[in-house]
């Protein structure tokens, strides 16, 4: 229920766990980043995630040890958190059915959401898992027709897309 989601407090790591970067792999840390601050409710980044800290320092030690930023993660979470400043997660939020094949079940392993605001559409689409899925994301748009466009705010690319086959 969308009422509820606005109501979540939602983190990938705090303060008296292991630090993200330690116990995930690249693709699944991004992953969750990138759900964490595209689903609706407060979005939190600990301290030093974005630049991949990987020790865990206790907050009563007051000072920790100096780490090596992780500029790959750095340039990702800044260009994550530049797509969110600018209206990424603002109107009406949705989830986005998925649909895949008899002989490809792999997209099972994605999620997707959608936000709309006038004049303003964003999807979101995660892959959680370790391997490739392949899925056809429904959207809630029936205005969709003809030649649509659909632009990667995290590196830029643009996919050109037949709107009608992916209206839901």
């Amino acid at each position: 229920d969308a009422d509820y989601q606005r109501h979540m407090l939602r983190f990938v790591e705090n303060h008296d766990e292991p630090r993200a970067a330690s116990v995930f792999d690249r693709a699944a840390h991004r992953a969750a980043l990138t759900s964490v601050l595209t689903l609706p409710g407060v979005a939190l980044l600990h301290e030093g995630e974005a630049d991949g800290r990987r020790l865990r320092t206790p907050v009563t030690l007051g000072r920790r040890a100096i780490e090596a930023t992780d500029g790959e993660l750095r340039m990702f979470v800044d260009r994550l958190l530049a797509a969110v400043s600018g209206d990424l997660r603002r109107g009406t939020w949705k989830l986005a059915p998925i649909e895949g094949w008899p002989d490809n079940r792999s997209a099972e392993r994605l999620l997707a959401w959608t936000w709309e605001k006038p004049g303003q559409r964003h999807l979101v689409v995660v892959n959680p898992s370790d391997a490739r899925a392949d899925g056809m994301v429904r959207l809630p748009w029936a205005d969709l027709d003809g030649a649509c466009a659909l632009v990667d705010l995290l590196v830029g690319a643009r996919f050109e897309r037949d709107g009608s086959q992916m209206v839901h």
